[in-house]
């Protein structure tokens, strides 16, 4: 029964240190880690963005109607 365990732990640590030193798998886990932090950082300054970009818009909307407004007509 002890050499069994023994020989169970062998192969167990044997699988151990080849998992570790796999590297197959390190590109997705790293593009999965990136997209996750933009996704965040996105999360945080999304909503003051937006805001900051609607109000840029309806000043330049504003702007472009007044300067294309017609005149009043002469009485």
């Amino acid at each position: 029964m002890l050499s069994l365990v023994s020989g169970v732990s062998r192969i167990m640590r044997r699988r151990a240190a080849r998992l570790l030193a796999d590297t197959r798998g390190q590109d997705l886990v790293e593009y999965a880690l990136l997209t996750g932090i933009i996704a965040v950082v996105s999360a945080l300054i999304g909503q003051p963005f937006i805001d900051r970009m609607k109000n840029a818009y309806e000043t330049r909307t504003a702007n472009v109607k007044a300067i294309s407004a017609p005149p009043a007509p002469l009485p």
